[in-house]
């Protein structure tokens, strides 16, 4: 098996196991985002299993494949280039594959009450290891998000009690993450309308976290303990909850993020609750300037895509084509090649020139080298009487 045949293999793999994880996501909350990514990932895996079909069929792939191969075989560096670049990318793409396998098997024990397994492969999972701040398990934690939002309460308090298990024996109670956690509790508290039980959580999570790292990077959680403080009708300890939070924000992502644009959404509905409609209407503004900045920078990115799309096509067509530069400039390599070998020729270089020049509709040099004697060493009877009848 060639390199670039079990990079193939590896990108498949990784393909499959990425629907796999939307799909057990789906199962607990089939929102319409999640069916439209299971649609989406399962229609462009048979697109290209599709594609990759019918280009086997299609005379100008062969084509581009012939120029391709003999443009990497003949030039030493290029050989050398592309065997470093695959075997550099399957090196990490298979470890990426024993961790997939490793996360999705946790992720199955725990939702079918393997526990033990379940957290002993999640400790051997290391995403944990590999930055501070990698949550681990994060694929349960999706799980457990989407049991949430499906208002599923009590199996989402059962699979967060395991999350606190993995990440205590993990940090300890002491550190940010653990406090991070603590926040995730709160947060299903409050989708339960817990505001009270809700509010003393996200409390207790912020105290832990500062304790650890300092009072930084908190404006998430105190915009919610701000929720929480509005929902209870304490609408003057929410607004300074919402006001220290946007401060932290702003300091933390820039006066333009949407963390901002969150928690100035939050303070907007706030006023309307104070009776200040003037200031609601203000930071309700203000929200909707940052969301038409971000899509503009997303439609910028989308031009870009599809510029880079157009101008591949070309590019290809322009190195490809019939009369492409790389193509012309194989079938005269090959046609040297042929030439000097004479009777000696490679077969399976006299097929490349014959499938060549086949795609190129090249039909008087087909003749003229069927007449030279050449081109008949691998041509089928088919092939020949083609010929014999131009």
């Amino acid at each position: 098996m060639t390199l670039y045949s079990a990079l193939k293999i590896a990108a498949t793999v990784l393909a499959l196991f990425f629907l796999l994880y939307l799909i057990t996501f789906a199962t607990a909350y089939p929102s319409r985002q999640l069916i439209t990514a299971i649609c989406f990932e399962t229609g462009f895996i048979l697109m290209i299993l599709l594609f990759r079909f019918l280009s086997s069929k299609r005379k100008s792939q062969k084509a581009k494949s012939i120029v391709v191969e003999e443009i990497i075989n003949g030039f030493k560096p290029i050989r050398v280039g592309r065997k470093v670049v695959l075997a550099t990318v399957l090196a990490i793409a298979l470890p990426l594959i024993m961790f997939v396998v490793l996360d999705f098997s946790a992720l199955v024990a725990a939702i079918y009450g393997a526990d033990s397994y379940a957290k002993a492969a999640y400790r051997l999972v290391p995403t944990y290891m590999v930055y501070e701040g990698a949550h681990p398990a994060l694929s349960l934690e999706l799980y457990s998000g989407s049991l949430i939002e499906a208002k599923k309460f009590e199996e989402a308090h059962k699979y967060t009690q395991m999350l606190f298990s993995i990440r205590e024996e993990i940090y300890g109670k002491s550190h940010w993450m653990y406090g991070g956690m603590v926040a995730n509790l709160a947060n299903i508290y409050y989708k339960e309308g817990k505001y009270k039980k809700a509010e003393q959580t996200y409390r207790d999570s912020i105290a832990l976290c500062q304790a650890d790292q300092g009072y930084q990077k908190l404006g998430s959680a105190i915009t919610r303990l701000g929720n929480c403080l509005r929902e209870q009708g304490r609408y003057e300890e929410a607004l300074v909850a919402y006001e220290e939070a946007l401060k932290m924000r702003k300091q933390e992502f820039g006066p333009d993020s949407m963390r901002v644009a969150e928690t100035t959404r939050e303070l907007a509905l706030l006023m309307t609750f104070l009776h200040r409609k003037e200031s609601g209407d203000r930071l309700f503004e203000k929200v909707g300037k940052i969301i038409r900045l971000h899509s503009k920078e997303e439609k910028t990115d989308t031009a870009g895509i599809v510029v880079t799309a157009v101008l591949s096509i070309v590019l290809s067509f322009f190195l490809f084509g019939k009369n492409g530069y790389l193509t012309s400039f194989i079938v005269n390599r090959l046609e040297k090649k042929i030439r000097e070998a004479g009777k000696n020729s490679d077969p399976a270089d006299v097929e490349k020139l014959k499938q060549l020049l086949e795609y190129r509709e090249d039909h008087v040099k087909l003749k003229k080298w069927k007449e030279e004697g050449l081109l008949g060493l691998t041509l089928g009877t088919a092939s020949l009487g083609m010929i014999e009848n131009l």
